[in-house]
Formats: structure tokens, sequence, C-alpha cells
């Protein structure tokens, strides 16, 4: 039987998009160098199989997470096979299934976190606004951080196809349009196996490519006092290689940002 058709697109994409390690050691260095203290109440929003909660919860067994996300799919295949994973702290990861716009949430979080371009998921600025709304209220009002993650660059407005090499299979990422009008971005997620079968376009996004100023912006609407930017310049290096500016000059075809507002 062809490789596509026994595949799980989940595990695709943990093993081809994400690096959960590499995320939480951003995360809570990030944190401590804000608030010279450790970070040890998570909330990962948009969070899809919860990787980044999972990996949170294993650094520390301090530590403390939540994940929410819309995708019942997503969150059923963590408890079956992420949280089976851990060796121990799985009572420590709470899994909601909610619409992050929407969730009712009393407790107060070190972190929020939406990972993945997640933000983009929200296509109007009221629908961003109210989200970040939601974020602010929850984070400790002495020393919560928001973090977030976006791409950009003049390639993100022709179609093109890009295929990369990742452990025993290639990701195929492909953008199929986009409306100068609205902002909004066609772009779906491919998985190609040694044998030559292809799981096809197992994830298929419609966007809104939103700019770092205009989160920023809303950020600062939303009552956030201090953001800081990292940037990475994928034109310059095919890794993500990350540093912390407050101004990008000239053209880059493809980009990545990591933005912290405390």
């Amino acid at each position: 039987m062809a490789f596509a058709k026994q595949a799980d697109k989940f595990a695709c994409y943990e093993e081809a998009i994400q690096n959960p390690r590499k995320d939480v050691i951003f995360l809570t260095k990030t944190f401590q160098s804000e608030f010279h203290r450790k970070a040890l109440r998570l909330r990962e929003d948009f969070c899809g199989t919860a990787a980044i909660s999972r990996e949170f919860i294993s650094s520390d067994f301090e530590r403390f997470a939540v994940g929410v996300d819309i995708d019942s799919r997503a969150i059923d295949w963590c408890i079956e096979h992420g949280l089976s994973s851990l060796h121990s702290g799985s009572d420590r990861l709470e899994l909601v299934l909610a619409d992050c716009r929407e969730f009712q949430d009393t407790r107060c979080y070190d972190i929020i976190s939406a990972n993945n371009y997640s933000l983009f998921l929200l296509t109007s600025r009221i629908d961003l606004i109210k989200y970040l709304k939601r974020v602010k209220e929850c984070l400790d009002p002495s020393h919560g951080m928001f973090i977030c993650d976006l791409t950009g660059g003049s390639d993100c407005f022709v179609k093109r196809k890009v295929k990369r090499q990742c452990g025993s299979l290639v990701y195929i990422w492909e953008q199929e349009g986009y409306n100068f009008i609205d902002a909004s971005w066609q772009c779906a997620l491919s998985f190609l196996f040694r044998d030559g079968s292809l799981l096809k376009r197992c994830f298929q996004y419609t966007w809104r490519l939103w700019t770092i100023a205009e989160v920023m912006d809303a950020l600062y609407e939303v009552g956030f006092n201090k953001i800081r930017v990292w940037f990475s310049d994928l034109d310059e290096a095919e890794e993500f290689v990350y540093e912390e500016t407050s101004n990008i000059s000239g053209t880059v075809k493809s980009w990545n940002a990591i933005i912290a507002a405390v």
C-alpha cells in the first residue's frame, strides 16, 4: 500500500513543520529576559495537536498548559497520540475544544501564544481586535506576555510551489492566490513520501495576510505597552535565523517574524 494512503496528516505536520522544543525555548527565554522569572502557565491558542503545550509541560514539572482549538480532529489526535507520548505530566495539560475568539477563560497566564501563523485565521480587523482583547484580559497583569508569528514578503503575492525535505518526507507548500483588495491568501500543504505517493492538499488555508505594522497597531490598541520583534530573512537562509530588530528596510522576498507583546 502506498505510504500516502497510510499516512496521518497530523503526524506529518508535526514531523515536517513544527519544532516545539525550539519554540518553547524561545517562549521561556523571552519571558525570562523580560520578567526575570520562570514562566509556569501557558495557553496555546489555535493549538492544533498541542505540540507546544506538550513540550512546555515536559520541560518543567511545575508547568501547566491549556491548548485551545476549534478542530475536534486535532484535539482527538492529541489525546490519542500526543498525550500517550508523554512520560509524565499529562494531568498538567488541559485541552479545550473552542473557538479562540469566543473562549471564555477566567484564568490568568504567564504566556499566551498563537503560533504557526494562526493570527492569519482572523480575517477581519474586528475579529483580530476582539481576539487580542480577550488575550489581554487573560494575561497576568504584572507579568503576562503574548507571542505570535507572521510571515510575508513579495513572494507571498505570486503563485508558487515550495518543496523542502523534512525527515522522511517532503512537504510541498503551494501559494494559490493573493487578493490585494482584502489581503486574503489562498494556500495548501501536501506531503510527498519516499515511494512517490502524495498526500495531496491535506491542509488548505484561506488566510488574511496581516503585516507586522497592522498587528502591532492592534496590540497597542487593546492595551499592550511594549512590543518586541524578531525577524528572519529567508532570502539569505533556508532555516529560520531570528534577530531582534526595530527596522526592516529594502525588499525581502520571504521572511518570518516573531512578535512578543507585554
